[in-house]
């Protein structure tokens, strides 16, 4: 049995890692037989299933099983593909298979039974890999009339720029019904170090108007990502068969 794996974050519900673990399980089972774990998740379901139709054009399939509930995999299981390093960190000692680790953090304690790969300088990965979006997943969205607004430091935030109801606050504990079909733009507000950002190639892929204010000079996936897509290179983004994670699960 193969798996993407991802822990579910009581504090911080709604996060990229958890649209990505969902995509790039999406993209490997047109090739294999795999699942998707989403571990402890079990008590926000109405929650997940919420942020999964919202986002894409095909019905939720995933598990939700506990910590303890992996052990009972451990005979099953061959290979898990992981996001991110708070899944790695909290679920390795439950698993004994083969991991394929993307870092979207410094990984402090790495495993003989794990392959790390990652891209940017921050990552202390071993094999190069850019993570990458599933939008070909995507559900297909309208222009609205409203901005989404995403900011490290919200409070730093002058709104009294913007019209009360034509503005929406990125929040990582509510799910926005709708929310790329509310928007016409968004505004993000690079504050501080951003590991894998990806509503900057969404709102792009999406025909959404797209401003980044620089409040940093950090170089990191903001700055990256935003050369290459003035650069039109957005398919560097985009899952595809050539995704060294995507080789590495199915082989």
């Amino acid at each position: 049995m193969k798996a993407v794996i991802y822990r579910f974050q009581e504090y911080h519900k709604i996060n990229g890692s958890l649209y990505y673990a969902i995509e790039y399980y999406l993209y490997l089972r047109k090739y294999i037989d795999i699942k998707l774990f989403i571990v402890d998740g079990k008590n926000h379901t109405k929650l997940l299933n919420e942020v999964w139709y919202d986002k894409y054009s095909c019905p939720p399939k995933y598990e939700t099983p506990s910590r303890i509930d992996l052990l009972r995999y451990k005979d099953a299981l061959e290979k898990v593909l992981m996001i991110d390093i708070k899944s790695h960190n909290e679920l390795h000692d439950f698993l004994h298979c083969n991991i394929v680790q993307f870092v979207n953090e410094n990984v402090v304690k790495k495993f003989n039974n794990a392959k790390y790969f990652g891209s940017y300088s921050y990552q202390n990965y071993d094999y190069f890999s850019y993570l990458k979006l599933g939008c070909e997943f995507h559900n297909t969205f309208k222009q609205g009339d409203k901005i989404f607004i995403s900011s490290a430091a919200i409070k730093k935030v002058n709104l009294s720029n913007y019209q009360s109801d034509k503005y929406i606050i990125k929040s990582s504990n509510i799910n926005y019904n709708n929310l790329f079909n509310e928007i016409y733009k968004v505004i993000y507000h690079h504050e501080q170090l951003d590991t894998n950002n990806r509503i900057i190639i969404e709102s792009v892929y999406h025909n959404k108007e797209l401003e980044i204010i620089f409040n940093c000079l950090i170089k990191d996936s903001i700055s990256l990502r935003k050369h290459d897509l003035d650069n039109n290179n957005i398919a560097k983004y985009l899952i595809n068969d050539e995704c060294p994670m995507i080789k590495e699960m199915i082989k």
